[in-house]
């Protein structure tokens, strides 16, 4: 009776857990300015293809532009592949979609290219979205710019669902900057596009 209780208390702990860090479909979205943080780290990743490149040079090679960078896991349940297709719904909606650069970052480990490629053709992820991966340090180091934080629950990975808006204002080959995040799953193509401006 004792062990029956224990475990029926661990999984209403958890269910609290994943409800604070996984905004349910009722909760609107949050747009929120970052304010001056300088610019975005750089990150070494590996594609799709297991090319090891840099982050910044790839996103910023096209000159001035927009970035969404949406932080996910491909093993997760809950709201990684909803913010993907999400995601895909909404720039769909814009005027001019491809001009925005994506680009999914996985900040699982444990990621390898074939879990990246599976989950783009799971989700119907378009083409020219960017998949990368990292290592511990570089995911750590990366992620901590923008305080998100990950923690690990019986095999799972317990996130915030969050995206990151940046901006390259400066050109080929300079910085991006962080310029909001919006949180939840209740955003619209209105929100991104105002964010985006």
């Amino acid at each position: 009776m004792k062990t029956a209780a224990m475990a029926r208390a661990c999984i209403s702990v958890l269910a609290l857990i994943c409800i604070a860090w996984h905004p349910g479909p009722t909760q609107a979205a949050v747009a929120s300015s970052p304010g001056n943080r300088g610019s975005v780290p750089d990150a070494a990743v590996w594609d799709e293809t297991d090319q090891k490149i840099s982050l910044r040079a790839t996103l910023t090679e096209f000159g001035p532009g927009s970035v969404i960078l949406l932080p996910v896991y491909t093993r997760c349940m809950g709201t990684c592949p909803v913010l993907a297709r999400k995601l895909r719904s909404e720039l769909a909606q814009l005027n001019s979609p491809a001009s925005y650069r994506v680009v999914l970052f996985s900040f699982d480990p444990a990621e390898t290219r074939e879990s990246l490629k599976r989950f783009r053709k799971q989700e119907q992820l378009p083409a020219e979205w960017l998949m990368v991966r990292g290592d511990e340090a570089e995911l750590r180091r990366f992620f901590d710019f923008f305080h998100y934080s990950v923690m690990k629950e019986n095999g799972a990975l317990i996130h915030p669902s969050e995206l990151f808006l940046l901006a390259n204002d400066a050109g080929i080959g300079k910085e991006l900057h962080w310029r909001a995040s919006l949180v939840g799953v209740e955003w619209s193509a209105r929100d991104l596009e105002k964010e985006l401006k």
